[in-house]
């Protein structure tokens, strides 16, 4: 694997390990519901192994969370974490780094990020900035 896709299942696997232990469930009751063994569980949630998109169904099946949320979700959190995307508070209001106040009426979503970096990042560029909706988009 290379760095960035360990990275990714790093992050998938930390917060399904998150996830099923918030449910109170071991690894192996899920590793029975989902046919795999309880070793190849603990590898997906260490990131050593690849989760393929039909096991992560599964696996959010199995923990009645929602498949595209969970997934924009760890999106959202590595595009913040590999493009530095600070945020601050101010008199109660959450600010970008750098940036015009983000409401705090506005609920942290990728549609409200992607709109916020296209109008106000200023510690970006122009190209880091579409490079950013693109990820954000897919």
């Amino acid at each position: 694997m290379i760095e960035k896709d360990f990275e990714l299942y790093y992050d998938l696997g930390d917060k399904l390990r998150e996830v099923r232990l918030s449910k109170n469930l071991s690894l192996a009751d899920v590793a029975k519901k989902l046919h795999v063994a309880a070793k190849t569980l603990q590898r997906y949630e260490c990131g050593e192994r690849k989760i393929k998109q039909d096991i992560l169904l599964k696996l959010t099946e199995i923990y009645e969370i929602d498949y595209y949320q969970f997934v924009k979700n760890i999106r959202l959190e590595s595009v913040i974490r590999d493009y530095d995307i600070q945020f601050t508070s101010k008199d109660g209001t959450l600010l970008l780094a750098e940036t015009s106040p983000y409401p705090n009426t506005m609920e942290l979503s990728f549609e409200n990020l992607r709109n916020i970096i296209a109008k106000s990042v200023t510690t970006l560029s122009n190209e880091q900035k579409i490079e950013l909706i693109k990820l954000l988009s897919q």
